[in-house]
C-alpha cells in the first residue's frame, strides 16, 4: 500500500491543473478560487513535487497573489480521464476519490536558473503556453507548501508532512475501492464518442453531453453548472487562517431540471463547515475539464485545450454558504428525492446520517469560455438564462424546492 506522501505526489504529477484559492483584490479581500494549469516536472517521466504556475497580473488570481501570496492548491483524482472508473465510484465529491489540498504561499520564481527550469517544465506539460501573448506580462510562480492535507477512502483527512512529501516517490496509481466495473461503468469504458461529445453516467442511464454552443454567456454558464457534478469550494480556513479548497459534490437540480442554484450535501463533520461557521463567505469553481474527465479519452478534454486556456470554460460563483432549513420532514424528503439521484454514493457514506443540504447564495459570478477575458455577468442574467437541456426549462423543480425551504443566513460570525 503506498504511503500518504506517495499518493499525494501521484495526484500532483498525474494531473496538470488545479483550483487555486486566494484572497481576492476585486472582492473586498474575500476568498476567490480559479482554475490554473501547472507542472511539477519536465514531462511525465520527471516529478519534483514542486508546483509551477504561469500567470498574468491581468488574471484575478495573478493579481491577488501579487498583493498576498497566501494560497491553496486543490487537486482531485476525479480530474483524471475516465473518472468514474479511476475512482471506482460515480460520485466524485465523496472520499472514494482521493483529494489533495496544499496550502502555502505562491511566489514568483526570481532566480534565473530556477525560472528557466520551471518554464521548461510548464511548457513540457502545457505547450499552449508558448503561444500566449507576451504583452500580457506572464510570470512564473511556485507554490511553497506549509501544510498538506490528503483525503481518501472514507478515512478522513490526513496531514502529510512537507518533508515527507518531497522525499516520497509518486505512487504508480491508486487502488480501487472495488475490483469490478458496474454495468454502467463498463458501458462508459466501451463507449467511443469523440469530437464535440462526451459521455456521462447520470442516475441509471448513460447519456451523451457536449460543449454545445450557447446563444449567450449566461446560457453557457448555466449549462456548465448543470453538466458538472462536483467542484472546489474555497473557504477561509478557521484552523490555518488562510485560503483552503475542498472538493465537494453538488447539484443545481435533478437530471432533467436546472435551477442554476448550487446545492451541496455536506456532513456536519466536513472541514468546510468548520470554516463556514466562522466566515460564511466562499467561492465555488467548476471547469469544463472536470466534466470532460468522464470521457475515456484524454485528448477530448476541452477539445484538446489545457484547463487554463480561455476556451476551456470555467466558472467561479462567489457568495456565502447557508443551510437549507425546512419546517417539515416531507419537504426534506422531497429535496433528498431530487438531489440523491445525482449523488447516490451519499447513501453509502458512513456519515450519511449527518449530511444536510446547504446552498451557495450567489452574489458574484466570474465566467470565461473564450479569449478576451471574463465579461461581467450579473446574478440576475445568470438565473434568467436557460441552459441547453433536452427537456427545456425547469420551472417545476425550482418551485418545489425553493418555495418550500427558507435559507438561513444569519451567521453570528459572518465576516
Amino acid at each position: 500500500m503506498p504511503s500518504d506522501a506517495s499518493i499525494a505526489r501521484y495526484l500532483v504529477h498525474a494531473n496538470d491543473y488545479a483550483v487555486v484559492a486566494t484572497y481576492s483584490v476585486h472582492h473586498e479581500g474575500n476568498i476567490f478560487s480559479n482554475v490554473m494549469s501547472y507542472s511539477d516536472g519536465i514531462g511525465m517521466e520527471n516529478s519534483t513535487g514542486r508546483l509551477f504556475f504561469y500567470m498574468t497580473l491581468m488574471d484575478p488570481t495573478g493579481a491577488a497573489l501579487k498583493k498576498n501570496s497566501a494560497a491553496s492548491v486543490t487537486i482531485s483524482q476525479a480530474q483524471l480521464a475516465g473518472a468514474p472508473t479511476v475512482c471506482g465510484e460515480i460520485d466524485n465529491g465523496v472520499s472514494t476519490c482521493a483529494k489533495l489540498t496544499i496550502m502555502g504561499d505562491i511566489e514568483e520564481v526570481t532566480d534565473v536558473r530556477q525560472r528557466d527550469y520551471a518554464l521548461k517544465a510548464l511548457l513540457s506539460r502545457n505547450p499552449e503556453m508558448a503561444g500566449w501573448p507576451s504583452e500580457h506580462g506572464w510570470v512564473v510562480l511556485e507554490m511553497k507548501p506549509t501544510h498538506i492535507l490528503l483525503q481518501q477512502n472514507h478515512e478522513g483527512t490526513t496531514r502529510v508532512p512537507v518533508s515527507a512529501y518531497f522525499l516520497a516517490i509518486p505512487a504508480k496509481g491508486l487502488p480501487r475501492r472495488r475490483g469490478y466495473l458496474s454495468p454502467l461503468e463498463s458501458a462508459l469504458k466501451k463507449h467511443k464518442l469523440r469530437g464535440k461529445s462526451s459521455v456521462q453516467i447520470r442516475g441509471s442511464k448513460l447519456v451523451a453531453t457536449g460543449a454545445k454552443s450557447a446563444a449567450t454567456k449566461a446560457q453557457a454558464a448555466r449549462k456548465l453548472v448543470h453538466d458538472a457534478s462536483w467542484g472546489v469550494l474555497a473557504t477561509t480556513s478557521a484552523e490555518f487562517e488562510r485560503p483552503i479548497g475542498h472538493v465537494e459534490s453538488f447539484t443545481d437540480g435533478g437530471f432533467d431540471h436546472s435551477t442554476g442554484k448550487i446545492w451541496f450535501f455536506l456532513s456536519e463533520k466536513d472541514l468546510a463547515l468548520e470554516d463556514v461557521r466562522v466566515n460564511s463567505q466562499v467561492s465555488f469553481t467548476i471547469s469544463q475539464a472536470m466534466v470532460d474527465a468522464y470521457d475515456a479519452s484524454v485528448d477530448n478534454s476541452c477539445h484538446g485545450a489545457i484547463a487554463e486556456d480561455p476556451t476551456c470554460a470555467r466558472i467561479t460563483l462567489s457568495g456565502h454558504l447557508a443551510p437549507l432549513i425546512s419546517p417539515t420532514t416531507s419537504a426534506v424528503d422531497e429535496a433528498n428525492g431530487e438531489l440523491l439521484p445525482r449523488h447516490m454514493v451519499v447513501k453509502m457514506s458512513p456519515t450519511s446520517r449527518d449530511i444536510h443540504v446547504y446552498e451557495l447564495i450567489i452574489s458574484e459570478i466570474f465566467f470565461i469560455n473564450f479569449y478576451g477575458g471574463a465579461e461581467p455577468m450579473s446574478v440576475a442574467d445568470y438565473f434568467a438564462a436557460w441552459p441547453s437541456l433536452n427537456d427545456g426549462p425547469a420551472g417545476s423543480f425550482t418551485t418545489s424546492l425553493s418555495s418550500r425551504f427558507d435559507v438561513k443566513n444569519d451567521y453570528e460570525n459572518d465576516a
